[in-house]
This record gives structure tokens, C-alpha cells and sequence, in this order.
């Protein structure tokens, strides 16, 4: 695909920007693509370049119902083909459609604090589900056992507290929200509803937790192909993809075959399950090695990039752990509008964190738990974004043009990508 031009918003402030997305002929989709390099230190994303594309056949079974605030969708026929996949003729998966949305940095459900230390006594007393709080039970390192639940939804009582260790019935976990770096897994169940700060509430329509022992195939197509693009390294094998203990685990290797010397792994929902509009998030844990690139993705049904449109809700870049990026790709050109999020002191990405986007008809906002780092407005009606709907994508990529064709070290362990679970809400 020629690119014939390359339109980069910079948001101007750090919390929010308007781009104005506009839609129109263009080419046919091919795989993705970043012609820049590593993004500037305004925070904007890396400079031109064709993104993503699907690889892989279509699938056919039925997703789920449409989610409430939202008419149902119909069977969603699968687009053209991706890099070493065959054009999709299914008309398999339902699209949810949900309501016009609020947009906004609510999280999924609560954000509460947990305590700094724990109290001593025996084993720690996380639970899944409690109250919260600002603050914990106060005291100096718990002298109990090995330490509470933590995770996602605790009570403001689990975290990684143990004997003597670095707390007790403290935690970083509160009501039900998704509190990172607890350093163990969501086995908990996805909250049916919650209400964000804005008093919207918000309806579970769609998830996987990833509980069994392989891909459900009712909802991802795990990919098989080698004809990559964007100067990637690697080829996708299934043997790369697993389901283990609540986790999918995306695989990178430095193996020969097909031309290649890396495999990895990629799930796509195409042709399976497709949504438009909603707050749809993943919880991850990803590899801080230089040339690894993962990425938590959507493009548009039409199967036609760029002018169908792409959702980039998480690109990272192996050698710097501390960033993550989201954009949105449009426009015959490939007009693209992003930003940059860096996180906190302490924290990287090799932790569990949330990335997700909140996404109605006037707007998309990206936000990595819960806090929102972009927000751009989409033109009304007729706009690749506006009442169309999005598959899914994850996958994690060796090499590539997104960090200036980087390569990893010779001779590396294999590098993993982690998704606890990946949930779609949709206004009540």
C-alpha cells in the first residue's frame, strides 16, 4: 500500500485533545505499519507509517448478544484479507452495540486505596471483594503469612503482604477496581455493572478471563502465517499462543522458520466477535526487551485500511518499559492522531496494568487504569468511527518499524505477553 501523506496531530494539552477524524476512500488494508520511530518527548506518537493489519482467515461462530444501550447488531461479514490469511466470506459474530457513551476515566468499577501496612496477625487478609478506603489498617510490617488476595477486587486487604515482609493487611486493591502492580492474577469474576465518576453506569456485555486451557474459539482465531509486514521479525505459530491458570500468554522465541528467526503469537476476533461503541479494556503484563513490540488493537469491519479505521489502544516498545502509546488511524492518507502515557514513578509496564478506551459516537479517550492520557473528538456521522463496528486484536511483534526496525539481542530468553482478560461494557 503507497502512503500518499501522513497527518500527525499533537495534542495540546496533556490531558486533552481534540483531532478531528475524517474518513474516505482509501486503500485496501495491509498489515500494520509505523514508517517513524520512537515518538517525541511532547508525547505524541511516532510520525507516519500504515498501521496494522489482520492476517489470518476469518472465523464463523456467533459472538454474543448486543449489549444493553444499543440495538443489536447483525452477523458481521468478515473483511478482506490480512497478511497470509484468506478474504473473509463468513458472516459469522454478532456486533454489540452499545450506547452513546459519556467518555470519561471512570475505571471498571471502584478505585479504591488499600492500605500501606498491615496490621501482623496470621495469613494476610485480602478477600475479593470489600470496601475500599483511603487508607489501611496502619502498623509495621504484618507478621502473619504469606499475605492476602490482592489482584483487582480487594478489600482494601489484599497486595503481596506476607510474614515480615513488605506489609500485612494492607494492599493496593480497593473496591472492585483495577489497581495494578499487585503482582498476581484477576481470578475473580468481571463485575456485571458498575457507575463511573460521572454517575454513568455501564453494562458487561462481552468478556473473556481466559479460564480455560486454550484460545476460545468462539471468540479469537489464533493466527498462523509468516508473510509479515512493517519490517517485522517474527512469524506467528499457534504453538506460541496458551491459556493457562486465567492468563493468555503470547510468546515470543528466537527460532528458525518460514524465512524467519523469531515465532510469536497473535489472537484476532475477526469475523467472531465485533462491538461499536463502549468501554472496552485489557489487563496486561508486557516484555522490557528491546525489539519486542506488543500491541492491543481494533480495526474496522469494512476491511479496508485505513479508511475502515484503527484503533491502537496499547503499542509498547520492548527497550522502554515506562511508555505506552494510543492512537487512532483514518483517512484514505492514513491520518493518525495519538499520544504518549508514561507512568508513574515505580511503576512500568512489566506490571499488571489496564489499557483501555471509552468510545461513543462524538469521541474515543484512551486511558491506562483508569487515568485518561488522550482524548480526540470524531467528526459526526459518516466518520470510519461513527456507527461501524471494530474486531479485535492482540499480538506481540519482534522487530519492526514502530522503534526504528530494533532487533532483539541475540541469543534472548523467550519474552512473554500476558492478558489476564479482556471485557467489554457498553452504556446501560
Amino acid at each position: 500500500m503507497k502512503i500518499a501523506s501522513v497527518t500527525y496531530l499533537v495534542p495540546s494539552t496533556a490531558l486533552l485533545a481534540f483531532a478531528l477524524l475524517q474518513c474516505s476512500a482509501g486503500d485496501e488494508m495491509s498489515p500494520k505499519a509505523h514508517t517513524g520511530g520512537s515518538s517525541g518527548s511532547s508525547g505524541s506518537t511516532g510520525t507516519g507509517g500504515a498501521l496494522a493489519g489482520a492476517g489470518g482467515s476469518t472465523g464463523g461462530a456467533a459472538g454474543t448478544a448486543a449489549g444493553s444501550g444499543g440495538a443489536a447488531g447483525v452477523g458481521v461479514t468478515g473483511g478482506a484479507a490480512g497478511a497470509g490469511g484468506s478474504a473473509g466470506g463468513d458472516t459469522g459474530g454478532t456486533t454489540n452495540v452499545g450506547g452513546a457513551g459519556a467518555g470519561g476515566s471512570a475505571g471498571d468499577g471502584g478505585a479504591g486505596a488499600g492500605g500501606a501496612a498491615g496490621s501482623g496477625g496470621g495469613a494476610g487478609s485480602g478477600g475479593t471483594a470489600g470496601t475500599g478506603g483511603a487508607s489501611g489498617s496502619g502498623g509495621g510490617a504484618g507478621a502473619g503469612g504469606a499475605g492476602g488476595s490482592g489482584g483487582r477486587s480487594g478489600a482494601g486487604g489484599g497486595g503481596a503482604a506476607g510474614s515480615g515482609g513488605t506489609g500485612g493487611t494492607g494492599g493496593a486493591a480497593g473496591t472492585g477496581g483495577t489497581t495494578v502492580d499487585s503482582g498476581t492474577i484477576d481470578n475473580g469474576p468481571a463485575p456485571a455493572t458498575y457507575t463511573d465518576s460521572k454517575g454513568v453506569t455501564w453494562k458487561l456485555v462481552w468478556h473473556d478471563e481466559f479460564d480455560g486451557t486454550a484460545v476460545n474459539t468462539a471468540n479469537w482465531a489464533v493466527q498462523d502465517y509468516c508473510n509479515v509486514q512493517n519490517g517485522e521479525l517474527q512469524c506467528y505459530h499457534p504453538a506460541n499462543v496458551t491459556v493457562k491458570d486465567g492468563v493468555l500468554t503470547m510468546e515470543a522465541r528466537e527460532e528458525s522458520g518460514g524465512g524467519k528467526n523469531y515465532t510469536s503469537g497473535k489472537i484476532m476476533s475477526r469475523g467472531k466477535q465485533s462491538f461499536m461503541y463502549g468501554r472496552i479494556s485489557a489487563r496486561m503484563i508486557l516484555p522490557a526487551l528491546e525489539g519486542m513490540w506488543p500491541a492491543w488493537w481494533l480495526l474496522g469491519n469494512g476491511g479496508s485500511w485505513p479508511r475502515d479505521g484503527e484503533i491502537d489502544v496499547m503499542e509498547a516498545r520492548g527497550r522502554v518499559p515506562r511508555e505506552v502509546e494510543g492512537t487512532a488511524h483514518w483517512g484514505s492518507n492514513n491520518t493518525l492522531s495519538g499520544k504518549r502515557y508514561t507512568f508513574p514513578s515505580g511503576q512500568d509496564f512489566t506490571g499488571w496494568h489496564v489499557y483501555g478506551f471509552e468510545w461513543s459516537a462524538t469521541s474515543l479517550s484512551f486511558y491506562v487504569d483508569d487515568a485518561p492520557f488522550y482524548h480526540s473528538l470524531s467528526q459526526p456521522m459518516d466518520a470510519c468511527f461513527v456507527g461501524k463496528a471494530f474486531y479485535l486484536i492482540l499480538n506481540l511483534a519482534v522487530g519492526g518499524n514502530f522503534d526504528g526496525f530494533k532487533a532483539p539481542p541475540a541469543g534472548m530468553a523467550p519474552q512473554k505477553a500476558l492478558v489476564d482478560w479482556v471485557r467489554v461494557y457498553q452504556v446501560q
